[in-house]
């Protein structure tokens, strides 16, 4: 059996158009020229997949069966046409991304809509690990790029790296928890339930700020803000991730006098190798524009 890929083409602009002229001027054949390969394919397969009886050509049910093979055979071939572009012209065909739970999951899925429409068929893949292992994984050229908190304030590694934003944090819990402990400063927290997201110690945010005695550690951010606006305890969280919730009164800022201004921790992007191709370029400079919503919180 010789199947080609204009009799798949010719078949699927037929099945979809309904007609043999309306196919032939979508793929750009004469219609007697297009009516031929059908006829071959249908010879080379030994099956009738259209019903010429009627004005118009019908799908038989060999041909619906067929159909839908074709057609994924079809996005196959579409995909793989894309992706030896891409090979050709130095386009990444994936990337593998880590990032930080404390950042904002808006900002990734705005930078995957605006990379669909421009790197349809490159593969993204987010993962999630601590700092340490993430310069281990990116030296070794296992990864692309890295967004991370970096509370230290310094960058010092054999990587290359570029600052995206301030991130602020806030201090906050329950309108009942306060009422019920009133807080009155960082002192005062050291003996009442902390939640804190185990990416805090990945990052090194817990060694920047004064944590309490009474820690709870929590894998998931949805679930440490559940339990934050039950009356749990009290968190510092990233400003965005609790400003709904403020707005709607399910959880309120507490007021700790030693903090004069707003708690702010720098996020930068990690990258594995000074020359980046085009997509992670691209990611980079989405993420750079999305921030600024995000640092004046």
């Amino acid at each position: 059996m010789n199947i080609t890929y204009d009799q798949v083409e010719a078949f699927i602009a037929v099945a979809d158009s309904g007609s043999f002229s309306a196919a032939a001027k979508q793929i750009g054949k004469h219609r007697t020229t297009l009516g031929q390969t059908i006829a071959n394919l249908e010879i080379e397969i030994d099956l009738v997949l259209f019903d010429r009886s009627g004005r118009y050509p019908s799908l038989t049910s060999d041909g619906e069966k067929i159909y839908q093979q074709a057609k994924a055979l079809a996005v196959a071939s579409s995909a793989f046409e894309q992706l030896c572009l891409y090979q050709s012209k130095g386009v990444e065909t994936e990337l593998k991304i880590y990032y930080s739970e404390q950042l904002p999951a808006q900002i990734i899925v705005d930078t995957m809509i605006q990379l669909r429409q421009h790197y349809q068929q490159v593969r993204v893949h987010w993962l999630k690990d601590s700092n340490d292992n993430i310069l281990k994984i990116l030296s070794n050229r296992e990864a692309d790029l890295a967004l991370v908190v970096n509370p230290m304030g310094d960058s010092v590694t054999s990587l290359d790296f570029t600052y995206l934003f301030q991130m602020p944090y806030t201090l906050c819990a329950s309108k009942d928890f306060i009422r019920r402990h009133r807080p009155q400063g960082m002192a005062s927290l050291q003996h009442l339930h902390q939640l804190v997201l185990k990416d805090y110690y990945h990052s090194g945010v817990a060694k920047t700020v004064c944590t309490s005695n009474q820690v709870q550690v929590f894998d998931s951010l949805p679930t440490l803000v559940s339990l934050l606006k039950s009356g749990e305890g009290w968190a510092m969280l990233p400003s965005h991730s609790v400003s709904d919730d403020i707005a709607a009164k399910h959880l309120d800022v507490i007021p700790i006098k030693e903090l004069n201004n707003t708690l702010r921790f720098p996020v930068i992007c990690w990258q594995a190798s000074k020359s980046m191709g085009p997509v992670a370029s691209f990611v980079i400079e989405q993420i750079k524009q999305r921030v600024n919503k995000y640092e004046l919180m």
